[in-house]
């Protein structure tokens, strides 16, 4: 069987998000000890850098109708991995500055910071303790301006599995998730979330796993959204119930199902309430020791990055082959088709006349990757992301490359 399928793996993060909802609960497999400082370097560039959707409506922002623009990326930091009998622990500091070749106003220093406590009480308890940060640029699908918007996201983590039987389990987590904007335009989509989840599940003697689990976020918006004299308070309340199910279909091959009923409720506005069915599904195989297969499916809520709305409701499924070359080499694709309706658009209940939004996102991305046991890892992206939309000036299209290197000491 391959290392990739053992019990405690993730399988590249398949675990499911529904609604910004579920707790993360990362787990340590196998962490290289010790400490691992690293140097990177990246240049990338973008036909169609701020996503315009045409050449006038660049010059409008901009004043040219030059849609392109190159980067240089540099960054450091060290990954840092303990154990102390039973704890393990984990640190990761990441510095970057980007520096932009025409719209350089939009340089900007960034920051990745993250820290994790697996923690194991014999051999009945364990869980997770740990925050994240970052501080990145404001993807440019949702802000087109030339004023350097940075968001920064934290989210601190608490969550414990009480194996009270061989087979069967009990959990409990709480999370507290900020997002703050730096322009004032894009403050109404600053947010605070609180998740609490509960959850029991049954593990089989093949490490297939079936549960259920009950999430309830409260979410507040700090500033209210002005609407032409309305004032929109964008707080809400969100319950989920899941079946959550990870089944070892063959040996080389696992079905990830996490499927059930959402509920959520905006304060303001009762017609702006979702109550239906979210599901995502994920199968990922390995047919050989040189190739990979992930597909994906799913229908979710997802808090939006368009200040005009506050949630979506998302369609889409997505196709992942990889092919590892040999030891050092990997070619791998990624294929994306996504749907998103504008549910929760203040505008959709405020004017009847106005047309709900409806977008469709396309990606596709392809990418060689080299790494080798001295440190060196070597990258190349190719990508392509395209929008579709109902609304003039919200679609576009770009093309573009990304080049990493990096070298871990």
């Amino acid at each position: 069987m391959s290392a990739r399928f053992k019990k405690k793996n993730t399988l590249l993060g398949m675990s499911i998000l529904l609604a910004n909802a579920i707790l993360p609960g990362p787990t340590l497999a196998a962490p290289d000890y010790g400490i691992h400082p690293y140097l990177g370097a990246s240049y990338g560039y973008d036909d169609n850098l701020l996503r315009f959707s045409d050449g006038s409506s660049a010059r409008a922002a901009t004043g040219s109708d030059k849609l392109s623009d190159s980067f240089w990326r540099a960054d450091g930091g060290f990954d840092i991995a303990g154990k102390l009998s039973e704890q393990v622990f984990s640190v990761k500091l990441d510095v970057n500055h980007t520096r932009y070749d025409r719209f350089d106003t939009l340089d900007y220093d960034g920051r990745v910071m993250q820290a994790l406590w697996n923690w194991h009480v014999a051999s009945l308890f364990a869980g997770n303790l740990g925050l994240d940060y970052e501080r990145t640029l404001t993807p440019f699908s949702d802000y087109h301006g030339l004023e350097r918007n940075l968001r920064t996201t934290r989210h601190a983590f608490v969550d414990g599995q009480w194996r009270f039987h061989p087979s069967w389990s009990a959990r409990l987590g709480y999370s507290q998730d900020t997002l703050r904007y730096e322009q004032a335009t894009q403050v109404v989509g600053n947010r605070n979330d609180a998740i609490t989840q509960a959850g029991l599940s049954y593990e089989a003697a093949d490490y297939s796993n079936i549960g259920v689990q009950y999430l309830h976020t409260r979410g507040a918006y700090p500033d209210a959204q002005q609407l032409s004299i309305f004032s929109i308070n964008n707080d809400y309340r969100q319950d989920a119930v899941l079946a959550k199910i990870d089944w070892h279909a063959t040996p080389v091959s696992r079905l990830f199902v996490d499927a059930g009923w959402l509920r959520r409720r905006l304060q303001s506005v009762d017609e702006r309430t979702f109550y239906g069915p979210v599901a995502r599904v994920a199968f990922h195989t390995e047919p050989s020791g040189k190739t990979e297969l992930t597909v994906g499916a799913w229908r979710e809520v997802s808090a939006s990055g368009d200040v005009s709305a506050i949630y979506t409701v998302n369609r889409g499924v997505s196709l992942n082959p990889v092919w590892n070359m040999t030891s050092k080499l990997k070619l791998e694709a990624t294929l994306m088709n996504e749907t998103l309706a504008y549910s929760g658009s203040p505008q959709s209940i405020s004017v009847t006349t106005v047309e709900q939004r409806r977008d469709r996102l396309q990606n596709a991305k392809l990418t060689l990757s080299y790494a080798e046991r001295t440190g060196l890892a070597l990258s190349l992206a190719l990508y392509r992301d395209r929008r579709h939309s109902n609304l003039a000036q919200v679609p576009y299209q770009s093309n573009g490359l990304l080049l990493n290197a990096r070298y871990q000491f």
